[in-house]
């Protein structure tokens, strides 16, 4: 496979390519399998980035130590990307370039994701960050995915979504979980085909593992709520209250609820929703502002220049 994506700092940095075998004194987690280590150092932060590329994947098992309170990481995308993303220590904020939130993990927490060509942010907390993103071929993920229901659907939304990158169900990184990724991540050097089969069996179980969770948390308020949103967001008339009528709950509950689980309101997330389909429609469908207001939910043009300032930092 192609390299997912290229790493940029807005600050002087060290880059130093190391010898595979001094892995096990730098890394946590050492890949057996690991092709390539690189070491970038910065004034008051380090990362190790151990690679693998065999298709239909790309490993990088990356840690970061900082002392900052914020450190900030561009990657740029060249082509569209699935990812599968492990997050076994520490926090981290994926972000576009401008600073809107795409998704936050927090300490072993794994899910799919999605980044399209362009420039996106990973923005970690001070102290120590561990984490796997395993870029994986779509095409591979369509032939095992028969059974899996669920991974049909994220596909689909993949290959057909307007939006230039998505998140997924976050499921909890949970003993059996972790014990597949230790079977991957401790395999040692053999063969390529015995590594090739090894790979795609576990990664295979982890996926089917992905859908079953996800089969129990779409039942749960917060993804009903969301799953409702994603067809509805136009509608003119949405509001807490509205939407806690529909699901049978207080508006407090549904929004705590909602907010824990996606880490956003269901106002903010309903507004992103828009605000996405809105830029879509100007940027690229090149229609006017008159005519994009109300297919996105709003009554009146005024409204939504204000809504569309405060979310892109200026219309256009």
């Amino acid at each position: 496979m192609n390299k997912p994506y290229d790493l940029h700092f807005d600050e002087p940095v060290k880059i130093t390519k190391v010898a595979s075998r001094h892995k096990y004194k730098l890394c946590s987690y050492p890949l057996d399998f690991c092709e390539e280590v690189y070491i970038y150092e910065f004034a008051t932060s380090a990362l190790v980035s151990q690679r693998y590329n065999h298709r239909p994947f790309y490993f990088d098992l990356i840690e970061i130590h900082t002392e900052r309170e914020m450190f900030e990481i561009r990657f740029d995308v060249s082509e569209k990307q699935l990812f599968l993303i492990f997050l076994l220590e520490g926090y981290v904020c994926f972000a576009t370039e401008d600073g809107t939130p795409i998704t936050g993990a927090k300490p072993e927490e794994f899910f799919m994701s999605y980044f399209d060509k362009g420039s996106y942010l990973a923005q970690v907390e001070k102290g120590n960050m561990i984490g796997l993103a395993l870029s994986i071929s779509p095409l591979w993920v369509e032939e095992i995915s028969d059974d899996f229901q669920h991974i049909k659907c994220l596909l689909y939304e993949y290959e057909n979504n307007f939006k230039s990158y998505g998140s997924y169900h976050h499921g909890k990184l949970d003993n059996r979980v972790f014990r597949l990724l230790q079977n991957v991540l401790s395999f040692g050097k053999f063969s390529k085909g015995i590594m090739d089969g090894h790979i795609r069996k576990y990664i295979s179980y982890i996926l089917q593992h992905y859908n079953e969770m996800i089969d129990t948390k779409t039942r749960e308020l917060p993804h009903r709520l969301m799953q409702y949103l994603d067809i509805h967001y136009q509608d003119k008339d949405l509001s807490n209250k509205q939407l806690a009528e529909i699901f049978s709950a207080t508006e407090k509950t549904l929004i705590r609820q909602f907010k824990e689980e996606l880490q956003m309101t269901p106002h903010q997330y309903y507004t992103r929703l828009r605000m996405d389909h809105a830029r879509q429609l100007i940027e690229v469908d090149h229609r006017s502002i008159e005519e994009v207001y109300e297919l996105v939910g709003y009554r009146n043009e005024k409204a939504f220049r204000i809504a569309y300032n405060k979310h892109w930092e200026g219309l256009r």
